[in-house]
């Protein structure tokens, strides 16, 4: 299905046709627990799935990407504190609706779980205001999960969590925001929330309802492991661009085979580790530790898709650089994964906080 078309063709989508394939062909329920419908399938196989999808249609695997880190995290964290999740997750699966996920923001130095939505109690529900930009597929998604702040909290947790049951609801706008000519079928604008009534299922906010404790539990759970489950998607989807540019390299003539094998063992072996950080996650209870690894393994990823571009534009030769538009951009679209969160500066403090501890 997408091989039928051509790489320019898929990512000069609107975004309509690639979600209509996400719907149809990808499985919205993929990583839904069995027990609301979906198919369980564990984040190894997601990750496989994702690098495959990545080395046809870019866009789509980051479309995925923030779709199914939205479900897992869902499925496999949040409790009952959220009231209206698992009815929710089950329309997704049966029905085939798209999520779009609001946590990072476009800010310099912004904390990925600061939020500039807010919430204020309103006869039983909440009305939400503010904004979150970029959010992939939001003109395009059904439903949504906002990272929303808590105006009653403490500044330490004054946050939670929204789930919109209804992305064209009244009182729900999008914007026009992204600045790029690469990734535009990702439809990735503006949600902008202006007196929109959440009903109390809907939300779910530290330090407030008749279990706080089990509230801050639940929201740091999920947001733990999405953030977890977010670093292996996005990775192995631009692993999956950088992989289709290495094709291009075998599949031409032959060129240095030493320089083809190191191309081969560096995307195979940050392939690996994703698989292998994947089977923690699955087994595991979210946590900080297993932020941080994938956080440390995103960044293998890129480092070796670094060392990959550079040996296959080598390999490949400068006059098809110049004459291939999809050398171009399959070159300049896999650097982006440096570009999503966490930033630069708060992955290097998570991993000096948890995996670089020294003992007395």
């Amino acid at each position: 299905m997408l091989k039928a078309k051509t790489l320019t063709e898929l990512e000069a989508d609107d975004g309509r046709q690639l979600v209509s394939y996400l719907r149809q062909h990808a499985n919205p329920g993929l990583l839904v627990s069995a027990e609301l419908g979906g198919s369980a399938a564990d984040l190894v196989s997601a990750v496989r799935i994702h690098r495959y999808v990545g080395s046809l249609c870019p866009s789509l695997a980051v479309m995925m990407t923030m779709h199914n880190h939205t479900t897992y995290c869902l499925s496999k964290a949040m409790d009952s504190s959220l009231a209206g999740k698992d009815r929710l997750l089950s329309n997704v699966a049966r029905d085939r609706l798209v999520f779009c996920s609001g946590f990072a923001e476009a800010r310099p130095g912004a904390n990925i779980l600061s939020s500039s939505v807010t919430c204020a109690p309103s006869n039983g529900g909440f009305v939400i205001n503010g904004s979150k930009k970029p959010c992939t597929m939001v003109d395009l998604a059904d439903v949504a999960l906002v990272g929303i702040a808590n105006p009653n909290g403490s500044e330490s947790t004054a946050r939670g969590l929204l789930l919109v049951d209804n992305m064209h609801a009244d009182n729900i706008a999008k914007r026009p925001f992204w600045p790029a000519t690469i990734l535009t079928a990702t439809s990735s604008n503006e949600l902008v929330f202006n007196d929109y009534h959440a009903s109390a299922e809907h939300v779910v906010l530290m330090e407030a309802g008749e279990n706080p404790e089990q509230a801050r539990q639940a929201i740091e759970n999920t947001e733990l492991c999405g953030l977890s489950c977010f670093q292996l998607l996005i990775a192995a989807s631009y692993l999956g661009v950088a992989s289709r540019l290495a094709a291009l390299c075998f599949a031409g003539t032959p060129a240095n085979a030493t320089d083809l094998s190191q191309i081969a063992n560096e995307l195979e072996s940050a392939a690996l580790a994703l698989e292998g950080t994947a089977a923690l996650i699955d087994a595991q209870a979210p946590s900080e530790e297993l932020v941080a690894l994938s956080v440390s393994v995103r960044t293998m990823v890129a480092q070796a898709i670094d060392r990959a571009n550079r040996l296959a534009l080598i390999s490949l030769g400068g006059m098809k650089y110049l004459a291939k538009e999809d050398i171009r951009y399959l070159l300049q679209v896999s650097q982006c994964l440096n570009f999503h969160p966490l930033s630069r500066n708060e992955s290097v403090d998570l991993v000096q906080q948890v995996l670089c501890q020294v003992s007395d």
